[in-house]
C-alpha cells in the first residue's frame, strides 16, 4: 500500500536526520519490518533524494522505462544517451569547473564506444579524449580497480535468483564511498607511466603472432603489444598518442581537467 510506503520513507527520512548511512538505516528498517520492506538500492535512491534537499516522500511521475531492459545490450543509440545524461550530470554538479577547465574523458575501444555515431556525440559535447590500446584492461578503472573488489565480494558466494545478485551487488555499491571510486581513478597516472615503457620499449627476442602466424624479430620496438594476443600495428602507439597521455597525466595530476568517466 502507498501509506506503507510513505511510512517506510519517513522512517529512512528519520535516520538520516539522525545521522546514519544507508546500510545503517536499512538493518534498522528490515529488522523490525522484515528484508522484504526495502531493497538497499532504494534505501539509496531515497538517501540521495534526501542529499540533493528534497525531502518530500512521495514518488516522483515515472516514465516507465528501465535504464536497459532485459535481454539487451548497449548499442550506440544507448550509449550515446548516456553521454548526454553524464553530461548533464556534470553540468549540474561541477559546472562551474567544466566551463573552466573541461573535460577529458576514458572510455575504452569497445565498438559502440568508437562508432562514427559516438564520435559525432563526443565532438558535439567538445570533451577530449584519451586514446586507450585494443584490449588492454589494465588502462581501465573499471577492469584493473572496480570489477576486481566486486569479484573478491562475491567470491564464495552462491545465488538460486536474479534478485538474491542484485540484492548483494546493492550491498556492495552501498558499501562503497566516494573515497572508494577516487583511489581507483587516480591509480591511472602511474599505470599510464607503465604503460609508455612497457609498450614503448619492451623487446624479445622472437614472437610468434597466433592469429596471422607472423615472427617477429628481437628489437622490433612496439611489440610489448602482443600481450593481447593480437598484432597491432605500431602506429597505434605513435608520438601522437604518447604526447596525448603524457599530456593528460599532466592535467590529472595538476587538476587542470575534469576527468569524467561514463557511470556503470
Amino acid at each position: 500500500m502507498e501509506s506503507d510506503k510513505q511510512h517506510f520513507r519517513h522512517i529512512l527520512l528519520f535516520y538520516y536526520r539522525k545521522g546514519k548511512n544507508v546500510v545503517q538505516a536499512r538493518k534498522k528498517l528490515t529488522d523490525v519490518y522484515g528484508e522484504g520492506v526495502l531493497t538497499v538500492r532504494q534505501c539509496q535512491n531515497w538517501f540521495a533524494k534526501f542529499r540533493s534537499g528534497n525531502f518530500d516522500v512521495e514518488d516522483a511521475p515515472r516514465s516507465g522505462r528501465p535504464l536497459l531492459p532485459d535481454n539487451t545490450t548497449i548499442n550506440s543509440e544507448v550509449y550515446c544517451h548516456q553521454l548526454d545524461k553524464l553530461n548533464d550530470a556534470l553540468q549540474q554538479k561541477r559546472s562551474e569547473q567544466i566551463n573552466r577547465k573541461g573535460v577529458v574523458f576514458h572510455k575504452d575501444n569497445a565498438r559502440p564506444h568508437t562508432s562514427l555515431v559516438t564520435r559525432q556525440k563526443l565532438l558535439q559535447l567538445e570533451w577530449d579524449t584519451m586514446p586507450h590500446p585494443p584490449y588492454f584492461p589494465d588502462l581501465a578503472p573499471s577492469d584493473y580497480y572496480l570489477f576486481r573488489s566486486v569479484q573478491n565480494f562475491l567470491d564464495g558466494k552462491t545465488f538460486t535468483s536474479n534478485e538474491e545478485v542484485k540484492n548483494h551487488l546493492d550491498q556492495f555499491f552501498a558499501s562503497k564511498d566516494q573515497k572508494f571510486y577516487e583511489r581507483g581513478i587516480m591509480l591511472l597516472p602511474e599505470r599510464w607511466q607503465k604503460a609508455l615503457l612497457f609498450l614503448g620499449f619492451w623487446t624479445v627476442k622472437t614472437v610468434l603472432n597466433p592469429i596471422s602466424g607472423q615472427v617477429f624479430d628481437e628489437g622490433h620496438g612496439e611489440s610489448g603489444v602482443l600481450r593481447s594476443a593480437r598484432w597491432h600495428d605500431a602506429d597505434w602507439l605513435d608520438d601522437g598518442i604518447r604526447e596525448a597521455w603524457l599530456l593528460c597525466f599532466v592535467r590529472m595530476v595538476s587538476f587542470e581537467k575534469f576527468f569524467a568517466l561514463p557511470e556503470s
